[in-house]
């Protein structure tokens, strides 16, 4: 669901980049002719030429100079060289491809991110309350394996003495708990599901 607005911002950038190339080259290639009429020839028009000497060598000077591969401010100071408003124009080109384009295109990511990382912790409720519910489930069918024919219900007195059994603590132990009469009471409590004072060792047909 990201590729989308990713899709459309590299587009934009596209888009941007192709225009203010073309006019970036019909400006410099005015400015040099007229410069080439005139007899003046320097270092700088050879240093512009490099730059911007072709559609496809503006728009590669235009993307290296927002993505880390070379200096806005040298690229800036070529073209203020052939027009001062050329070169407010490419500050214009750089803050709004950098500060809106760019943000926007990192705005979508760090969103998505954080939408996987919600998801992924409701996940892990989910599945830790499923696991609760698993073990418990567990616990009071081994209760009735043990209890055999005998009472259905366990009450909150008979609990503390019922879970001394050998195989209940064997049990216990093998999930990492320690239960003892003290905390007892508060493992009755999680077996209670209905808050009835008794536990069901089984299930009604």
């Amino acid at each position: 669901s990201s590729m989308r607005p990713l899709f459309w911002c590299l587009i934009l950038l596209s888009m941007l980049m192709f225009c203010f190339s073309l006019v970036v080259l019909q400006v410099v290639i005015d400015k040099l002719d007229s410069d080439r009429v005139l007899g003046i020839v320097d270092d700088v028009s050879e240093d512009i030429l490099g730059q911007f000497g072709s559609l496809i060598q503006s728009i590669y000077t235009l993307f290296t100079t927002i993505s880390g591969g070379m200096d806005w401010a040298d690229a800036s100071d070529l073209l203020i060289h052939i027009s001062p408003l050329m070169g407010i124009a490419f500050v214009f080109y750089v803050c709004f491809s950098v500060l809106c384009v760019l943000n926007i295109v990192t705005c979508v990511f760090v969103d998505k991110a954080n939408q996987f990382s919600k998801s992924d912790g409701d996940n892990m409720a989910v599945e830790e309350v499923s696991a609760r519910d698993k073990t418990l489930q567990e616990m009071k069918q081994i209760f009735a394996d043990i209890n055999g024919d005998k009472a259905e219900c366990l009450n909150r007195d008979e609990f503390p003495e019922y879970i001394q059994d050998r195989r209940i603590q064997a049990y216990f132990q093998k999930i990492g708990l320690e239960i003892q009469r003290e905390n007892a009471p508060a493992l009755f409590s999680l077996l209670d599901f209905d808050d009835s004072g008794s536990i069901k060792l089984r299930s009604e047909e």
